[in-house]
């Protein structure tokens, strides 16, 4: 039985699947099902509606947009000693479908101040790394980020093996990570064919990018060569990456051990084969992965994938296709809106979720744990030199993919996007 508002509702009822306010429910049968997708769904809808509700009424075809995709993160916590009772929390949520504009008379800042994908996995994803650092900096000691200190038995992480600079954590026996997307992730998840086979087409399988700030269709291949175009690597791409490296990304391994989501749960249109083909399996295909993953400590991860029950009914996608994204981190009063098509917010500040101040985060959090760090370093630098072991997997990663599924084009390297100073 899942409980929302201390009430029990088994099977959930006909109803939108925002309809339920609380952003925490308790779970009895830890087994991942249609039940507790649905439960993961229900509370990532319900947050989004709550937060909405903050905008005024005037407003409301606007937030209306906002919701074209949603993606949010759940946290579940064991509150039993045999594991048999959790509760859930939506930490993370984003929402938006496009990528940075390119105009040639505008050039793309090399500032890290701009956020080149808007797509609401990435952007709920930019938003857990927020709540990652919250719950690092209970670890910190002092005033950070305008926190008063407080006890680090609160936080997620635990200390992870005898002391070593960076200190390194993992994250508390108990604890998982679900991701909700309202509909498959763009690129290959996306390429449904009506035939059962899984690899049924020449197109399956293959890398794609998201192109003049569009979805992710078209074959990297295609574009590899061309660098006068600005391609983005699709979703089905990034969730694949997450699959390997875990969602904690480079800066965060300096600390962390690799964080894998646990399930992957999709809302409208799922096709488990094609997601399972998009998301880890593609990626089985190389023969060498055991050898080389057990030396680099990471290893591919298999998140359990599933949608939600016939009678949840989620709220319907509209047909518009928003400039505009969101994202809010556990804590945060209200969303955070993007221009998707400038990568800022609408007032022409740099967002919260930005790469610039994701390194801002990780800078405080340095200082406070190792001391210095208040001089200018490079972002590009700091990722290669502070964690060589998530690097040497990340080239494992790029290899076996290149082999599976084609190549991977990244801006930060095309454009020179992660030489900037902080």
């Amino acid at each position: 039985a899942i409980l929302f508002e201390h009430e029990t509702i088994n099977p959930p009822p006909q109803t939108r699947s925002g309809s339920a306010t609380a952003m925490e429910c308790s779970n009895r049968n830890t087994a991942f099902g249609p039940l507790k997708a649905s439960a993961v769904a229900r509370l990532c809808e319900a947050k989004f509606d709550e937060l909405a509700a903050t905008f005024p009424n005037d407003q409301s075809e606007f937030v209306a947009k906002l919701r074209k995709v949603l993606a949010g993160v759940v946290m579940e916590r064991s509150v039993s000693a045999g594991g048999d009772c959790s509760t859930m929390q939506v930490v993370a949520i984003g929402t938006g479908n496009k990528i940075v504009g390119c105009d040639p008379g505008r050039p793309l800042s090399k500032a890290g101040d701009v956020v080149v994908d808007s797509h609401a996995e990435i952007l709920s994803r930019r938003a857990l790394l927020r709540f990652l650092y919250d719950q690092l900096e209970l670890h910190s000691e002092g005033h950070v980020h305008g926190r008063d200190p407080r006890d680090p038995r609160e936080s997620i992480f635990e200390r992870a093996g005898a002391s070593c600079s960076p200190p390194r954590f993992r994250l508390k026996s108990g604890l998982s990570f679900h991701l909700y997307i309202s509909t498959n992730p763009c690129g290959d998840a996306a390429v449904i064919k009506e035939e059962s086979t899984v690899y049924s087409s020449k197109t399956h399988g293959r890398a794609r990018v998201k192109l003049d700030a569009g979805m992710g269709g078209a074959w990297a291949s295609s574009y590899e060569e061309d660098t006068s175009r600005f391609a983005v690597m699709s979703c089905s791409d990034k969730v694949a990456r997450w699959n390997y490296l875990g969602v904690q990304g480079s800066l965060l391994a300096a600390f962390l051990e690799p964080i894998y989501l646990t399930s992957i749960t999709v809302g409208h249109d799922f096709k488990l084969s094609h997601n399972h083909r998009a998301l880890y399996g593609r990626l089985d295909d190389g023969d060498q992965w055991e050898e080389e993953e057990e030396s680099a400590g990471y290893a591919r991860h298999r998140p359990t994938l599933d949608t939600v029950l016939p009678c949840v009914k989620l709220p319907t996608r509209g047909n518009a296709m928003p400039d505009c994204g969101s994202n809010w981190t556990v804590g945060d009063e209200t969303i955070e809106v993007l221009q998707c098509s400038t990568g800022k917010r609408r007032d022409g500040e740099e967002s919260q979720v930005c790469k610039r101040n994701l390194f801002r985060r990780f800078k405080d959090a340095m200082h406070s744990m190792e001391g210095g760090w208040r001089g200018k370093v490079c972002y590009e630098r700091t990722k290669r030199d502070l964690a060589p072991t998530h690097q040497d997997a990340k080239e494992i990663f790029l290899r076996h993919f290149r082999e599976c599924s084609g190549p991977w084009l990244s801006n930060a390297e095309r454009c020179h996007l992660n030489s900037f100073y902080l």
